[in-house]
């Protein structure tokens, strides 16, 4: 998916949605197996971000890790998997909720550059750099917009595996959860 756009070829959708949808699932699912198997989902998803997610090598870490992760399950994660991506907000005191009224306060954007998917190259990049290859940040937090960035979440997403691969810890409980399962 990284490679499209292709206009080229006929086939101008980036897939931001999928692509941004995928590495949320994945996150979700590595929250709940890997990370921990006990706790609210949302807890979970947002503990291994703030753990394991590479927020120091953003370009500029703006947000600290539980705000950042929480963006990303609240803004993010949970308007593409409960809402077919309709960004909503709670109505003040309300459980009530109403669509963001500005079509552009949500954005997952790409890096598309020349209105064409990434190289190979690139794509290895992402998948092979312990440095964080050029980019704007992942996650782009302002008064009136919100900006998830496709490829910088793909990059932090290994990391984030990588990193929580490394802790024993996790990775004695993550054996012991899956072994009562299989």
């Amino acid at each position: 998916m990284l490679r499209l756009p292709q206009p080229s070829m006929g086939l101008g959708a980036g897939l931001n949605f999928a692509i941004a949808q995928s590495l949320l699932a994945a996150i979700g699912g590595i929250s709940a197996t890997l990370y921990a198997s006990e706790g609210e989902p949302g807890e979970l998803f947002i503990g291994l971000l703030r753990d394991h997610y590479p927020w120091n090598r953003e370009p500029h870490p703006a947000l600290n890790p539980e705000a950042a992760a929480g963006y990303l399950y609240n803004v993010f994660r949970n308007p593409l998997t409960h809402a077919l991506g309709v960004f909503t907000e709670r109505v003040p005191n309300s459980s009530r909720r109403y669509i963001v009224a500005r079509k552009d306060a949500v954005k997952i954007k790409r890096l598309a550059p020349g209105g064409v998917g990434l190289e190979d190259l690139a794509i290895e990049a992402l998948e092979n750099s312990s440095v964080r290859p050029p980019m704007s940040a992942t996650l782009t937090v302002l008064p009136d917009r919100k900006v998830l960035l496709v490829e910088g979440l793909y990059w932090g997403t290994r990391c984030m595996l990588e990193a929580l691969t490394r802790d024993s810890n996790k990775m004695q409980e993550a054996e012991s959860f899956v072994s009562r399962i299989v």
